[in-house]
């Protein structure tokens, strides 16, 4: 039996935001949760056995191996949740492409497109105006 879902919803859905990804040391990468905590980089066992619950249920052979590390990033992101991309007054020639979050990887194609395209005085490919570095001035 098939389903349709919707391009917004067609991901493997988990209350924790569980990514699964083999490394090619034979490791695998279990993570990816988003909370908002400023700069705090504590580990929170609460939240680390959140993750790896839902790992389980996506892929329950998981119980059987041992956990070997665990670690918190930070994510540049604003409270919007747009990047900041643009030119910086003030500051000649500064252009400045940050606070994508979780989606750098996702926007780099259109963001060097964009800083690109601002570095030699041309119009970006897309409005630029939403990102604007100082809005939040």
């Amino acid at each position: 039996e098939a389903a349709a879902v919707s391009a917004r919803d067609a991901g493997v859905h988990s209350p924790a935001a569980t990514v699964l990804q083999h490394r090619p040391s034979g490791e695998i990468l279990i993570g990816s949760s988003r909370d908002f905590s400023g700069f705090n980089v504590e580990i929170d066992p609460v939240r680390s056995m959140e993750v790896a619950d839902a790992a389980y249920d996506l892929m329950p052979a998981l119980r059987m191996i041992s956990v070997r590390t665990c670690w918190a990033g930070l994510r540049p992101s604003t409270p919007d949740g747009r990047p900041l991309i643009g030119p910086v007054p003030g500051v000649d020639g500064l252009i400045i492409a940050t606070g994508h979050g979780g989606q750098g990887n996702t926007l780099a194609l259109l963001t060097g497109s964009v800083v690109a395209a601002l570095a030699v005085d041309r119009l970006p490919p897309v409005d630029i105006g939403p990102l604007d570095p100082m809005r939040f001035e």
